[in-house]
């Protein structure tokens, strides 16, 4: 596996991959840095209600944005396919503003966050529109292969979020959170709206609706259910405060890696709808694979080294439980890796029924887990990391003629390298947080 990530950085996709990675780096990274920021100045109950309303804004997002950007690459080429990916960037950026304005109100008038809490959350709504308005830009973008001015705009949005939100962190709390996040896609979208070309379409007229946007809402929402399920559950039995410990470990130990994955992801869709044999599709498959799984070890050995040596001076005491599970939840880095690549290509090859069963049995396994971690933090964080090892199992018999046998066998050694790596961290975060 690493002569082939060696080969690949050769190769004039490079860039292009960087760039990507970058965007969902510059993005993720951002957010986590402000996420901790906050958690200096908050208590886990206050990041708890926080999380409870990304749990919103993440659904909303789900079914609406990231399904036509799975999309939207390949709809550019088909005739009548910008006609739908404009009226649905309308239609989502209204109702998702429409939806998290609601999802606020319920929170206010249920007691799940007081006054000030729903006023610090209110930038969830323009942000929801936000996410539906840059639909077409992104699409659009990454059809054209401007990788470098989605990663420009990410950086020219991040930095000034971070010059404004950061300050005013220990003033405004969580509020920080959900301004930064909203500042930086805002200006991401102003910045492509202005370098982008429409496509003449070259592909014929296809049942869209039937064969993939259809699907694709019904695979995005069971994901997400598949995800968040354990975060459901974690509000309903263990509490706001479980729940913010739960989410800042998460933040530490998968967010970057998982950022990066979700910019290769990005890329994956834009050179699948380029291939045009079989056998070119199969080689870009397993090039990027490799990198992100590769890229996922590397972040986890130094998302746990942050952990174990820098973030305990800095958090206070109450958030001990959250830097304990760190090295465990890194687990997940490389299976979940490998996890969203594969279900992108088979969402792009017109495959995404197969996944419905599966994200079924990954809901029942995240309701467990949420269980567990209301009842005890570690042992659920254990529980997690297991689900997401038999997510990837699952996929793999839909792969793996793809993939070929060796690749697939140096894949399932790479993830266990991550297994062996957090048990190591774990052990060492035992003797330094207690």
């Amino acid at each position: 596996m690493i002569r082939r990530v060696v080969a690949a950085l050769r190769s004039p996709a490079t860039r292009d991959n960087a760039n990507a990675a970058v965007e969902r780096l510059i993005a993720r990274g951002t957010s986590a840095v402000v996420g901790l920021v906050v958690a200096v100045f908050v208590s886990p109950s206050e990041a708890g209600v926080y999380a409870t309303a990304f749990i919103a804004l993440s659904l909303v997002q789900e079914v609406g944005e990231n399904t036509m950007r799975q999309l939207g690459v390949g709809l550019w080429r088909m005739e009548g396919g910008g006609r739908i990916i404009r009226r649905a960037s309308l239609g989502i950026s209204l109702g998702g503003a429409v939806a998290m304005a609601a999802v606020l109100g319920v929170f206010f008038a249920t007691s799940i966050a007081s006054a000030s809490q729903t006023v610090a959350l209110l930038p969830f709504v323009p942000l929801a529109a936000v996410y539906g308005l840059s639909i077409p830009w992104i699409t659009l973008a990454q059809y054209d292969g401007r990788w470098a001015a989605i990663s420009r705009g990410q950086a020219v949005g991040s930095i000034a979020s971070i010059v404004l939100c950061v300050p005013l962190a220990p003033t405004i709390g969580i509020a920080a959170g959900s301004l930064q996040t909203c500042i930086t896609e805002g200006v991401l979208l102003l910045l492509l709206i202005k370098g982008a070309v429409r496509p003449e379409p070259d592909l014929p007229r296809r049942p869209l609706l039937r064969d993939f946007i259809a699907p694709t809402v019904q695979s995005n929402f069971l994901g997400w259910l598949q995800g968040q399920s354990e975060r459901i559950v974690v509000v309903a039995f263990g509490g706001a405060t479980t729940l913010g410990l739960y989410s800042i470990a998460s933040q530490i130990a998968r967010a970057v890696s998982d950022s990066v994955v979700l910019g290769l992801t990005n890329v994956l869709r834009s050179r699948l709808a380029a291939a045009d044999t079989d056998s070119a599709r199969r080689t870009v498959l397993r090039s990027i694979v490799s990198q992100g799984v590769v890229i996922a070890l590397v972040l986890q050995i130094t998302m746990v080294a942050l952990d174990l040596f820098v973030l305990g001076r800095i958090l206070s005491s109450q958030w001990t439980p959250a830097l304990l599970a760190v090295p465990v939840m890194s687990v997940s880095a490389a299976p979940l890796a490998c996890m969203w690549l594969l279900s992108s290509f088979l969402i792009v090859e017109g495959r995404a029924r197969v996944l419905v069963p599966w994200h079924w049995l990954g809901v029942g396994l995240g309701v467990a887990t949420g269980f567990t971690v209301a009842v005890d933090l570690l042992t659920g964080v254990v529980v997690g990391a297991a689900r997401d090892v038999v997510a990837l199992a699952v996929r793999l018999p839909y792969v793996a003629g793809d993939l070929g046998r060796r690749f697939v066998l140096r894949m399932i050694l790479a993830c266990s390298t991550g297994i062996v790596i957090g048990a190591i961290g774990f052990g060492s975060a035992c003797s330094i947080h207690r």
